[in-house]
């Protein structure tokens, strides 16, 4: 190989490395920039949700429909909400959350608690009228 040769590839090398470097500083800037979207989407879709903890459901039942039904008998007996209004209040769902225990016991309940059931409204209002 020339000399004129080498020098030309040694150009071609050093150009790669300088785009693989800019590569790698645009991939992370894009794995930032889509998780910070991830965790903006995952807030949105959480924050119509109402998280009644400590309920004692009667059955053990995990059931969507038994939650629903549950959520509201609680609202009209206890929170004593006019039966209209909770009519009214369209759920879109509406669950225990899962079973687990952890380390740290952060966000988790053991087996021998309630477990927490949430509820996904469709309008803030619809929340705020649920926690006034």
């Amino acid at each position: 190989m020339t000399e004129t040769g080498l020098e030309n590839a040694n150009e071609k090398i050093a150009s790669l490395e300088t785009d693989v470097t800019k590569f790698r500083e645009e991939m992370a800037s894009f794995k930032e920039e889509k998780y910070k979207s991830d965790i903006l989407s995952e807030l949105r879709s959480k924050e119509f949700n109402v998280l009644f903890l400590g309920l004692k459901m009667s059955s053990n039942s995990e059931n969507p429909a038994e939650s629903e039904s549950f959520v509201r008998s609680f609202l009209i007996k206890d929170l004593k909400f006019p039966q209209s209004e909770v009519d009214r209040l369209h759920f879109l769902n509406v669950h225990c959350l899962p079973r687990r225990v952890d380390a740290t016991h952060s966000l988790t309940y053991s087996t021998h608690n309630n477990p927490p059931i949430v509820v996904k409204l469709p309008k803030m209002k619809d929340k705020f009228t649920i926690l006034k």
